[in-house]
């Protein structure tokens, strides 16, 4: 194996039998950098898959990092980096043309990093939040561009063969080395079926665990030692979901009766005991899982676990949703701009609704979440009014062209299905132009829903 990961020159290898190997005398520009480093075993990955959990995807190539104490963070290159085909094995690139980067007694490898620093003695690992799936569940799929799995290496030296005296002016440095990483967060593994074929004609569009104590996502400053200690992980948010990036990645439940016929959704979190729920969204509805005994999710671990919809635990929550039925533009005496009224229609699910007309579209939850607010059965105001068959009226001041958008929201606060204004069919926001006075023709051809 020491053959097959022997590191390409400029590099630190992460992979499973990796041992330290410079290369020939460096390309014209690039000075040569000598490292010494500790062999060491076990895999390091990134990407999740059931078969492989946890390995090096390609766009990986870009975000790790080099950091030197009191010298800062040198970001690796795509150029000269390389992930292996099986994943295991991954060589990142680093170059500076300042000598010092590569001169420490302490240098440990940090992931995933996305810029460089300058005397930097704590970085920021980031769990996100919301974190996207960007293909099918139990498929090799990855978080985006930078990953939300954590990692950190053990500590090595470094120790460059030029001094700065010696060191050619413009030339960049490049450094080699074999490390082992650690993974810093804690990774779930959901696999959700319905045993009766009860919602078989449902499909999971995300999965979100809630804490009822402790933050388990959003990003965490930590101080980097010289020593191998590895960081704890401290978070503020304290919800995390996994959603699918795209309608066609959605998991279908026809036919998924256990979960040896589901396939795992992952969802990485800040290591921690806690208590909370489970709460899995379909396209129906959603199905909350509560847990009241505490659970334990334990750094570098892949726990799995099973969500049964079929079961007497679940408790089904339907979406909320409503439909905007109606535009109108109005003269008012004495008033500069035209009086736009949205008539909005609510079902039986929905406490309230955020509304926004203006000219810049929205059409995403956590824009909307800061419109303004509606709660059934509120008094009348100068912005909402209630009407005699059920429906809603928002209205606002405004010039000819304008935009519109409602979310729904239940009696738990949570956002339901939105509807605004669609593109013009290439992406780009629409706007209405009304130049006439009462209700805008034909608006139902013109919408979309939205609730992500």
């Amino acid at each position: 194996m020491a053959a097959v990961c022997a590191m390409l020159f400029g590099g630190i290898s992460c992979s499973k039998d990796a041992q330290d190997d410079f290369g020939s005398t460096p390309p014209l520009a690039v000075a040569a950098v000598s490292v010494s480093a500790p062999e060491f075993a076990g895999d390091t990955r990134v990407t999740l898959n059931p078969t492989d959990l946890i390995k090096w995807y390609s766009s990986d190539k870009s975000y790790a990092g080099l950091y030197s104490p009191g010298k800062g963070i040198v970001k690796s290159v795509s150029t000269g980096s390389t992930i292996s085909s099986d994943g295991f094995n991954a060589t990142f690139q680093f170059e500076s043309t300042n000598i010092t980067s590569f001169t420490s007694d302490a240098a440990r490898i940090i992931y995933p990093c996305t810029k460089e620093a300058k005397d930097a003695s704590s970085f920021a690992f980031s769990i996100p939040a919301s974190q996207t799936l960007n293909a099918k569940a139990g498929s090799v799929s990855r978080y985006g561009s930078s990953s939300c799995v954590p990692m950190i290496s053990d500590a090595f030296a470094i120790r460059s063969t030029l001094t700065e005296t010696t060191y050619p002016v413009g030339y960049k440095a490049t450094a080699s080395a074999s490390a082992q990483m650690h993974l810093l967060s804690s990774i779930v593994a959901f696999y959700v079926y319905d045993s009766e074929g009860t919602y078989a004609a449902e499909k999971v569009k995300a999965v979100e665990m809630k804490s009822s104590s402790v933050g388990i996502a959003a990003p965490s400053s930590v101080e980097l030692t010289a020593d191998n200690e590895l960081p704890q992980l401290v978070g503020t948010s304290t919800s995390a979901v996994a959603q699918f990036s795209s309608s066609s990645y959605y998991f279908p439940l026809n036919g998924v009766t256990s979960k040896e016929t589901s396939a795992p959704i992952y969802l990485s979190i800040i290591p921690a005991e806690f208590a909370g729920e489970i709460v899995v969204v379909t396209d129906k509805g959603k199905h909350v899982f509560p847990f009241e005994t505490p659970k334990k999710f334990n750094r570098a671990e892949v726990k799995d676990m099973s969500l049964n919809l079929s079961s007497p635990k679940a408790a089904v929550k339907p979406i909320p949703s409503l439909q905007i039925v109606n535009i109108n533009r109005a003269s008012v005496s004495g008033r500069t701009g035209k009086m736009v009224t949205m008539t909005v229609k609510l079902d039986e699910n929905c406490a309230g609704f955020y509304a926004q007309i203006s000219t810049k579209q929205i059409k995403t939850v956590s824009e909307m979440l800061n419109q303004h607010k509606y709660l059934v059965g509120q008094p009348d105001d100068d912005y909402f009014t209630a009407n005699a068959d059920g429906t809603v009226n928002f209205q606002i001041f405004m010039g000819n062209s304008f935009t519109f958008s409602a979310l729904s929201f239940d009696a738990s606060g949570d956002a339901g299905i939105g509807q605004s204004l669609g593109d013009n069919g290439y992406g780009y926001p629409t706007t209405y132009n009304v130049t006439k006075d009462g209700d805008v023709p034909d608006i139902d051809e013109d919408m979309v829903y939205f609730n992500n």
